[in-house]
């Protein structure tokens, strides 16, 4: 494994690819690998909220092109069904737009390639990786439980319920 990277990065789902890229506009060298080859069949994921699509374009400074390529349809009704039966039907405010989630993926790895990210696909990690990453993150778990965190940082996104 080439060692020329400021960062690597275990999947190149959307938590993933959205970490590589935002560090690679950053400056920061980084690499993705994936146990998969892209684009990949992912059945999961099939509906993308305006909160996403924001999201998506904020990330790829606008590019609607990522998302339009994914999306299968945009709806403004929604129902809740059991078997046949329609619970409860309603109209959104928003719309909603149902994807094609390989689409998805694939259209975002090109993105981030486009913009000098690495991926590795069809590959594995070492178990070492893993045993690291779990003290890091056991690590960044015990920062943030002792950090004051009753005041919000510039920068800090709260969601509220």
């Amino acid at each position: 494994m080439n060692s020329n990277y400021d960062v690597l990065i275990a999947g190149a789902g959307p938590s993933g690819i959205s970490c590589g890229i935002t560090l690679q506009k950053q400056g920061v060298k980084c690499c993705i690998i994936d146990k998969a080859k892209f684009p990949r069949e992912k059945l999961c994921g099939g509906l993308l909220t305006n909160k996403a699509y924001n999201k998506i374009l904020e990330l790829t400074d606008g590019n609607t092109d990522i998302v339009d390529a994914a999306t299968l349809q945009v709806v403004s009704r929604v129902s809740i069904a059991r078997n046949i039966l329609i619970l409860n039907s309603s109209n959104v405010d928003i719309p909603i737009r149902i994807i094609d989630r390989t689409i998805l993926d694939g259209e975002l790895v090109s993105y981030y390639k486009i913009i000098g990210g690495i991926i590795k696909e069809e590959a594995a990690l070492p178990l070492f990786y893993f045993v690291a990453f779990d003290f890091f993150l056991m690590l960044a778990i015990s920062l943030i439980r002792s950090a004051d965190l009753s005041q919000p940082r510039q920068g800090s996104v709260i969601d509220l319920p």
